[in-house]
């Protein structure tokens, strides 16, 4: 529940494209030619990390104290990240400097996947 307010608190301005901008021209120079492709790239690749992340721990937290895994776990697990994702990104429809995009929700819900993918290797 704590990563997902994280994450819901980052939908408003401290997420932002401008935010990350400054954080990226530190270690890119803002005037390569480069610098928007890597910003878009680190962007989308945040999304996969911290949903992944999501999607790990709502499988955590679904399991219990039970072992294992089974596919129940990991579906609701993808399930209740791709909720919170959609969440975030029609509350970022509402912030001036952000838009709510239904691909970051596709992206956000391959993380999730992801995760789940690896619970399951794992698991074998």
């Amino acid at each position: 529940m704590i990563w997902s307010a994280v994450l819901l608190l980052m939908s408003g301005s401290r997420g932002s494209s401008s935010f990350t901008f400054g954080i990226l021209q530190w270690l890119v120079p803002p005037t390569s030619p480069w610098f928007d492709v890597v910003h878009a790239i680190l962007r989308k690749v945040g999304h996969l990390l911290v949903y992944g992340l999501l999607g790990a721990l709502d499988f955590r937290a679904v399991r219990g104290a039970r072992t294992g895994w089974t596919a129940r776990w990991s579906v609701l697990a993808i399930v209740l990240a791709t909720i919170i994702a959609a969440l975030d990104e029609w509350h970022q429809t509402m912030v001036p400097t952000r838009t709510g995009l239904v691909s970051d929700v596709v992206i956000d819900a391959a993380g999730a996947t992801i995760a789940q993918i690896g619970y399951r290797l794992r698991a074998r």
